[in-house]
C-alpha cells in the first residue's frame, strides 16, 4: 500500500482554483450572514441596556436617576441604530408631520423580509420625539430570541392580541403593525404585493378605539433584504407557522420611509371597508414611490442624488 507524504498531497491541490472559489462565493456567504448581523446588533443593544442598568444599580440610588437610566440608555442605543441607518442605507423619513403629536394611532406598514425600516424609524423617534410606540410582533420572536427580554420590553414589543393592542392605544401609544405579518415578510417579492389574507383586526381596533390609521411604506425595503421562497416552504409555513424561509441581503440600498396622511376610522360601513381602504392607500403609495419590479442595482444607485430624483 503506497502512502503519500504531506508535500506530495499538497502538490495535487490547486490553491489558485480554491482562492478563485473563495472570492466567487464570498459575496454570497456575506449576503446570507447579513440577517445574522442584524441579530447580533439586537443582542448588542440588549447587552448595552443591561450595562446601563447595572451601572445605575451599582453607582446610584434613589431620586430621579432611577427613572432616567432607561431613557438615557435607549438614547445611546437609538444613536447607534440611527447612525447605522444613515451610513449604510442613507435612511430618510418623509411625512413625520402626519404622526399625531398626542393621542393614539395605528401605524400600518408593508412588511419587508426583515423590518429593518421599523428598527430605523424607532431609533429616529427615540432621538427626535417623545412619542410612545408599541411594536406588534409575531409570538415566535419571543420564543426564538432568548436573552432579549430587557431590550424588547424597553422598546415595548407586544404580541398583538386584541387586549394588548387596546391597552396600548388607551395609554396613548402609536401601535405599529403589519396586517400581512410574517406571511408577507416571507412570501411577498420585489413586486411588493400586499398579502393580508383578509385580515381586518387592525380596522376593528381602530373603530373600537376611535383612533386613526396611518399608512406607512418604505421605498426599496424589499431590495435591502430578500427571501428565497421555495414553493414547498409556503405550504410548510401554513401548516406549522415556522419561518423557515432563507433570508439574504443587507445591501446598502437607499431606504426612504414614507408616512401617509391619517385615515379616520369613522365614515366607513364597517371594518371590512376600512381595511380595504387602507390596503388601497398603501398600494397607491407603493405605485407612486417604488420601481416595480424592484431592482437591487437601481436601489443602490439611488444613493446618488441624481438617481434618487427619478420618478417611476
Amino acid at each position: 500500500m503506497e502512502f503519500y507524504n504531506a508535500t506530495q498531497i499538497m502538490s495535487y491541490i490547486d490553491f489558485d482554483y480554491i482562492n478563485w472559489l473563495v472570492y466567487l462565493f464570498k459575496p454570497i456567504v456575506y449576503a446570507f450572514l447579513a440577517p445574522v448581523i442584524v441579530g447580533v446588533m439586537l443582542y448588542l443593544s440588549d447587552i448595552a441596556l443591561n450595562i446601563f442598568k447595572l451601572k445605575h444599580i451599582l453607582f446610584y440610588s434613589g431620586g430621579n436617576l432611577r427613572e432616567d437610566w432607561r431613557r438615557l440608555a435607549l438614547h445611546w442605543i437609538a444613536l447607534f441604530w440611527y447612525t447605522h441607518a444613515r451610513v449604510w442605507n442613507g435612511y430618510t423619513v418623509r411625512g413625520l408631520e402626519n404622526l399625531p403629536a398626542t393621542g393614539s394611532a395605528i401605524l400600518t406598514y408593508y412588511h419587508g423580509a426583515l423590518p429593518i425600516d421599523i428598527y430605523y424609524l424607532v431609533a429616529k423617534m427615540l432621538l427626535h420625539s417623545e412619542r410612545k410606540l408599541a411594536l406588534v410582533t409575531d409570538r415566535f420572536v419571543f420564543r426564538y430570541w432568548p436573552g432579549t427580554k430587557l431590550i424588547f420590553g424597553a422598546l415595548n414589543l407586544i404580541e398583538g392580541t386584541r387586549e394588548q393592542c387596546l391597552k396600548a392605544l388607551r395609554e396613548g401609544h402609536i401601535v405599529v403593525l403589519s396586517p400581512g405579518g410574517t406571511r408577507e415578510a416571507l412570501f411577498s417579492d420585489n413586486y411588493y404585493n400586499l398579502i393580508w389574507n383578509n385580515r381586518i383586526g387592525f380596522a376593528k381596533l381602530a373603530i373600537e378605539s376611535g383612533c386613526p390609521i396611518i399608512p406607512l411604506f418604505t421605498k426599496n425595503i424589499r431590495e435591502s433584504f430578500r427571501t428565497i421562497p421555495f414553493g414547498f416552504l409556503r405550504e410548510l409555513y401554513e401548516r406549522t407557522r415556522q419561518p423557515l424561509v432563507p433570508i439574504y441581503g443587507g445591501f446598502p440600498v437607499k431606504l426612504t420611509t414614507i408616512i401617509g396622511k391619517q385615515i379616520q376610522s369613522t365614515g366607513f360601513t364597517g371594518a371590512q371597508e376600512l381595511a380595504e381602504h387602507v390596503n388601497y392607500t398603501i398600494n397607491i403609495m407603493i405605485s407612486r414611490n417604488q420601481r416595480i419590479p424592484g431592482s437591487i442595482l437601481l436601489a443602490l444607485l439611488e444613493r446618488l442624488s441624481v438617481f434618487d430624483t427619478i420618478k417611476y
